[in-house]
């Protein structure tokens, strides 16, 4: 994860079990991630989010269940009717 990355703020909505958060760029990835260690949140393995962004795997549909320390796909997530908000419908 990139050093220099700002921390921005998100919304709590962000921590609930059903909402997932798309991250379209790597860089959304890393600020996301980046505001969600600061917050001592971690993958579900129990590493840290920092310098592990996940994000190559399914690119710019990519989404972030935060409460459980998960990534998936957007289309995986929307089949199973989790909330799906946009990086920027995330920012506080």
């Amino acid at each position: 994860m990139a050093q220099g990355v700002q921390i921005k703020k998100f919304k709590k909505k962000c921590l609930k079990e059903d909402v997932a958060v798309n991250c379209k760029t790597k860089k959304q990835a890393e600020q996301f991630l980046k505001w969600a260690t600061s917050k001592g949140l971690k993958w579900s393995n129990g590493r840290s989010y920092f310098n592990n962004t996940s994000w190559n795997r399914f690119g710019k549909r990519t989404c972030y269940f935060l409460c459980v320390g998960m990534y998936d796909d957007t289309l995986q997530a929307k089949r199973h009717n989790h909330t799906i908000l946009s990086f920027k419908e995330a920012l506080k």
